[in-house]
């Protein structure tokens, strides 16, 4: 993942880092957007935009997602359909808007620590517990057919 410059979408939607999100393109500097992070082979980057009615006053979080194109097409609204997939969490800083009103800005890879398991059951063993009583409010006609712990 490049850390400069990439271009930012600000949504209203939130991707998680493995998450698949299809987005219908329409506006112009967003479809120009595509086409360069195509022909460039790398990503960008959603944001979540509370100001989603507003698009003079843009509200960007810090934090984001760094995404993949990993399909697109023509759709039969005629707006470009795009499949995304978000690899990992990122932040955001030093957010700057271009002339044709797209946004770029600096991003740095946002790494989770390793959680250990074993060490969080050990100094709570009350979570296995809880985890039993909810297993079993599901249905078993559910999707969730068994949990071991």
């Amino acid at each position: 993942m490049k850390n400069n410059n990439l271009p930012v979408f600000p949504l209203g939607i939130v991707a998680l880092p493995g998450s698949i999100q299809s987005l219908q393109i329409f506006e112009p500097r967003y479809i120009q957007m595509v086409k360069t992070c195509l022909s460039k082979n790398h990503g960008f980057v959603i944001v979540f935009n509370a100001n989603n009615e507003s698009q003079s006053d843009f509200t960007f979080s810090k934090k984001g997602s760094f995404v993949e194109i990993i399909d697109f097409n023509n759709l039969p609204n005629g707006l470009l359909g795009i499949t995304v997939k978000s690899i990992n969490k990122v932040i955001v800083s030093n957010i700057c808007q271009l002339e044709d009103g797209l946004h770029i800005a600096d991003i740095k890879a946002q790494i989770d620590p390793e959680v250990d398991d074993q060490a969080v059951l050990a100094e709570y063993p009350e979570i296995q517990c809880l985890l039993y009583a909810l297993v079993s409010y599901v249905p078993r006609s559910s999707s969730v057919r068994a949990m071991h712990f």
